[in-house]
């Protein structure tokens, strides 16, 4: 029984979600240590976690984008606005999401704030690929 799943390329569709995947972790290595360097090793930030995670996920979200776009996806051609646009408005979604869980984890449950951070992530990471696959990628990713 063959069910079509509408996938032309299965090699590929898979190749671009491991990949997506390995960014994935490697961007969310970039937003943890520069998170726990600026909390660990400063005198401001570490008395303003919520400014540190800002400046630590837009880290990471930079990083996310080049590897995606160039490595995951392998495009070579200019950056498009709208592309710009829309990986932008998936990842201020995601900072609002994650900003959100954290306070909440931090203020209301009163986890330590390494272990909010990791929970906060969770919760974005299932964001980024669920609207990365379906709308910010959608159109780059062939076979789909």
């Amino acid at each position: 029984m063959n069910i079509k799943l509408g996938i032309k390329n299965h090699r590929t569709f898979i190749i671009q979600a491991l990949r997506f995947i390995f960014v994935g972790v490697l961007n969310t290595g970039v937003d943890v240590a520069v998170y726990y360097v600026l909390t660990r090793y400063t005198g401001y930030f570490n008395h303003h976690i919520f400014i540190t995670r800002i400046l630590s996920f837009l880290s990471g979200s930079i990083c996310s984008f080049a590897l995606n776009r160039l490595w995951t996806f392998q495009k070579r051609d200019a950056v498009s606005s709208i592309e710009v646009f829309k990986f932008y408005v998936t990842i201020g979604m995601s900072l609002v999401i994650g900003l959100v869980s954290m306070r909440l984890f931090v203020n209301i449950f009163h986890f330590y704030d390494l272990i909010a951070l990791g929970l906060s992530i969770i919760f974005t990471f299932i964001w980024n690929f669920t609207i990365s696959r379906l709308w910010v990628f959608k159109s780059v990713m062939p076979g789909v």
